[in-house]
């Protein structure tokens, strides 16, 4: 059960920092 919440966690920590990545190199 934990796992899975880590796992979660880490995947949407991931995307937020590709956005934020993304957004910085668009503009």
């Amino acid at each position: 059960m934990l796992r899975k919440v880590r796992i979660a966690a880490a995947a949407v920590c991931f995307a937020l920092i590709t956005l934020l990545f993304l957004d910085f190199t668009g503009t």
